[in-house]
């Protein structure tokens, strides 16, 4: 059985649009028990006329939907560090920026200067370091590796760069490279590096607050 007029002119009155209007009303624009919205500085606010007195509720918004920042991190090196062959951890100590919180850049606690992939934000990570090294020993030096270590579950997989100084340049070399990663949640990444031969040099620091020598950084790509 259809609605009748009423039932239909009843239904409409009830999803009638409510219309904002601006500033506070006074007592006398309103009728008894008839509410109004308004857009005030207090922001949105519901006025009743009751007893022929004003009343008034500030609305505040049901949720705040915000786009959570992806993952990003970049670290870097304050203090000269020295290395051998013997492979070790880049202690990178100082951290630019992190939105998640997720490098230690300290020698101590869990995953000592490296940055662990935290819970919601596993994904497609793009991982790039750069590292000069300076005061090489030269006859003693065939190479140098440098790696960007992916941790999976208690496992290193290593992304290796090979670097080998010329006889041009033997107490100075540099590299800059990349790797786009899927990790998963506990996982972390690191930059690893050591020296192929019998000998030491140092991984540079910051030359100035304008130039950077040595860096590790990420962020996820989706």
């Amino acid at each position: 059985m259809g609605l009748t007029r009423a039932e239909r002119i009843a239904i409409h009155k009830k999803q009638e649009r409510l219309h904002v209007k601006k500033n506070a009303p006074s007592v006398a624009e309103l009728s008894e028990g008839i509410p109004t919205l308004r857009s005030t500085p207090e922001g949105l606010v519901e006025y009743v006329r009751y007893n022929n007195q004003l009343y008034k509720s500030v609305y505040t918004p049901g949720s705040t939907a915000t786009v959570p920042a992806n993952p990003a991190f970049h670290v870097e090196l304050e203090v000269d560090e020295a290395i051998t062959d013997t492979a070790e951890t880049v202690p990178f100590d100082t951290i630019i920026f992190d939105t998640k919180s997720g490098f230690n850049n300290t020698g101590s606690g869990t995953n000592p200067y490296s940055y662990t992939i935290g819970k919601g934000f596993e994904g497609i990570y793009y991982i790039a370091s750069s590292l000069q090294i300076d005061n090489i020993a030269d006859a003693h030096v065939d190479s140098i590796l440098v790696s960007i270590a992916h941790n999976v579950a208690g496992t290193d997989v290593y992304y290796k760069n090979w670097i080998y100084p010329q006889a041009n340049n033997a107490n100075f070399a540099t590299t800059t490279f990349s790797v786009v990663l899927d990790v998963k949640e506990g996982d972390y990444v690191y930059v690893d590096v050591n020296l192929e031969g019998d000998s030491s040099a140092n991984i540079e620091d910051n030359f100035s607050a304008t130039i950077k020598y040595s860096w590790f950084e990420g962020f996820k790509i989706n």
